[in-house]
């Protein structure tokens, strides 16, 4: 069976940057979160990240709202092992010389094993956040229903979308690159 693995900024490695929302030239932030809907971006405009703490960059960072922004060449990697999952989208890092892209994962799946996991919580009503009602506020311990993930590479995960699951032949393409910057926990 398939095991799977959430990928998360390994905060152990204390010397990197912490990237900033991913702007337009005008310095526009309105579509972040159009990076971990699971939908194709369609926007033309060039993007910049900024860092919000200096520091190194390693070839998968994440920046806010979980966005991946990896070196170009692991990116499209990732897009060749992931045909049709992922869109890449090139990106520039304030104070940065190398090519970076964007990774919009663009599969949305449904499969968080609710009985397995740990500490799982949903917005409510009284949260204050109708548009949200009904999805995971949080989740301690992830765990993954294997069979209703089945046949996908990389994906989010559906009602926490700030998830980002991945298989193992994608943890080896990310593992085989040095000061790769994430960790894996499975799931």
């Amino acid at each position: 069976m398939t095991q799977f693995y959430r990928v998360s900024f390994d905060n152990r490695l204390t010397d990197l940057c912490y990237l900033g929302e991913p702007r337009n030239a005008l310095g526009q932030t309105n579509y972040t979160w159009s990076f971990t809907l699971g939908k194709v971006f369609c926007g033309q405009e060039e993007l910049t990240v900024d860092m919000q703490r200096s520091g190194r960059t390693a070839a998968f960072n994440f920046a806010a709202f979980h966005i991946p922004i990896l070196a170009s060449s692991l990116a499209m990697r990732m897009s060749e092992s992931a045909p049709h999952l992922v869109q890449v989208i090139p990106v520039h890092i304030e104070h940065e010389t190398g090519k970076w892209s964007i990774l919009n994962v663009l599969d949305v799946v449904d499969c968080l094993d609710e009985e397995r996991s740990q500490y799982v919580t949903k917005w409510t009503e009284t949260d204050g956040r109708p548009d949200r009602i009904g999805q995971y506020r949080g989740v301690g311990r992830l765990v993954v229903d294997p069979a209703r993930a089945r046949g996908h590479s990389i994906f989010r995960l559906a009602g926490f979308l700030v998830a980002l699951i991945i298989n193992e032949d994608l943890k080896q393409v990310i593992e085989r690159i040095e000061r790769h910057g994430v960790v894996f926990t499975a799931v």
